[in-house]
């Protein structure tokens, strides 16, 4: 599919769920066959746009009959997308709006709180001028909240008509506006119960160890936290399911007091065993189960079939990795993992799992040479496609390396930039050892 222009989408939303009709107005764009997501922008946060005092266009927008919670604040953001077929910015206005009706926007009065809003901010260097639809629109070079997101994604733009470019407001501005804490992406927490793993092997192998790596993980940012029993790391030894339940017990037990602490914290449980997941599923609540191999085995698939709970099936070609195995050199690796990942879709459909449950990991570092990984690093948007969240698990890893003896704790500046990156492009999940370097990479980078 070739792609053709690009567009730059305007979300909005002053609901009591505000954020959560962001995202999910993020997923059903990236669920659209012919429109590619690049880039999102930061959450903003924005005062309500009210009538004036002495308004009477409508008998609904007089101040005096305006109901208390219409002047609730708005999150704000920005998504650029690319476009697949002949440019109508008309013909997509309209699925927009049939997407907003979709995701229970309804017909209300003009200045009342909104579900979601959908609009097309810029079409490039394009001016739509019709009775119905101008773009950009007259307004927006005095709406800081369009026009911060809109130069999240796209810094360069310059309105079409006028050459101006856009200030990011200072001091008072229209419309008070700032950036929130909020991002389309949740940090996802690496916490391994091993004595072996690469970079902090031996640091959570007993409940108290667990609860309080666990507690400051919570505390910088993360939202999962995904427990890992068994070293991947090349050269490693498997282990069978009766060792890593013997390893899970105390991090479980932790996880029971970690809950009534932090009901909101979701738990992903990293194993290959369906030995161990049948277990773990008897013990508690789980909301992901991480499988690195894909969950290629039968009996995998068997445990989870009538669970509830989220899929992640990640890319690898030899569990523990091995770097002496490969994607092929003479192909796209890209392209290569897409294939695979339909075809493993496919595969659950027919096992009665769902696609709403599936996450797929590319499996950075695992049979991929690290200029695959960055290649498939630099072109991860494309994974949007699928249709289903994408995780993505680079943290510390060797391909990253400058220099020989350096350790994992080293590259900690490298995985934050490339999280930045991915934050920005939209990954639902990305997977870290220090969420607080990244989340002050984030900020400091200008990006989020």
């Amino acid at each position: 599919m070739s792609w053709d222009y690009e567009m730059v989408l305007g979300l909005g939303s002053n609901h009591e769920n505000s954020h959560a009709y962001l995202l999910n107005a993020l997923r059903h764009l990236k669920s659209i066959p012919e429109l590619r997501l690049t880039a999102v922008s930061s959450i903003y946060r924005s005062e309500a746009m009210l009538p004036p005092q002495g308004s009477h266009d409508d008998v609904r927008d007089r101040p005096q009959d305006r109901p208390q919670d219409w002047n609730a604040p708005f999150l704000n953001a920005a998504a650029k997308v690319e476009l697949s077929g002949a440019f109508s910015a008309e013909k997509w206005l309209s699925r927009f709006k049939d997407l907003e009706r979709r995701m229970g926007r309804k017909q209300t009065a003009r200045w009342a709180p909104r579900e979601i809003d959908i609009d097309i901010l810029s079409c490039g260097q394009s001016v739509v001028a019709l009775d119905h639809l101008q773009i950009p629109h007259p307004g927006l070079l005095n709406r800081p909240f369009a026009v911060h997101p809109l130069l999240d994604v796209d810094p360069q733009w310059r309105h079409p008509e006028s050459g101006t470019v856009p200030a990011r407001w200072v001091g008072p501005i229209p419309f008070d506006t700032r950036k929130t804490e909020l991002t389309f992406s949740e940090w996802v927490a690496i916490i391994n119960v091993t004595p072996d793993s690469f970079s902090d092997g031996g640091l959570c192998v007993n409940e108290v160890g667990f609860f309080n790596h666990a507690e400051t993980c919570i505390q910088e940012g993360a939202t999962v936290l995904d427990v890992g029993t068994e070293s991947t790391r090349p050269g490693a030894s498997p282990i069978d399911s009766k060792q890593e339940i013997a390893r899970l017990t105390p991090a479980l037990h932790a996880w029971v007091a970690l809950k009534k602490v932090h009901p909101a914290i979701k738990l992903s449980v990293d194993s290959r065993h369906a030995e161990t997941v049948a277990w773990a599923l008897g013990i508690t609540d789980l909301d992901f189960i991480n499988d690195v191999s894909g969950f290629e085995k039968q009996d995998m698939l068997d445990a989870v079939r009538s669970a509830t709970c989220r899929l992640i099936f990640m890319h690898s070609l030899a569990i523990p990795a091995d770097p002496r195995i490969t994607l092929p050199a003479d192909q796209d690796p890209v392209d290569l993992l897409l294939s695979w990942a339909r075809q493993k879709i496919e595969a659950f459909e027919r096992e009665g799992i769902c696609r709403d449950r599936l996450v797929f990991d590319p499996g950075i570092g695992f049979g991929k040479t690290p200029a695959q990984s960055r290649e498939i690093l630099s072109r991860i948007h494309e994974f949007h496609g699928l249709g289903i969240p994408v995780l993505v698990g680079h943290s510390r890893k060797s391909f990253m390396k400058r220099r020989e003896g350096e350790s994992p704790w080293e590259r900690d500046g490298e995985t934050a930039r490339i999280s930045a990156e991915l934050v920005k492009k939209g990954v639902e999940y990305v997977r870290v050892h220090n969420v607080k370097v990244q989340q002050q990479a984030v900020h400091e980078r200008g990006i989020f």
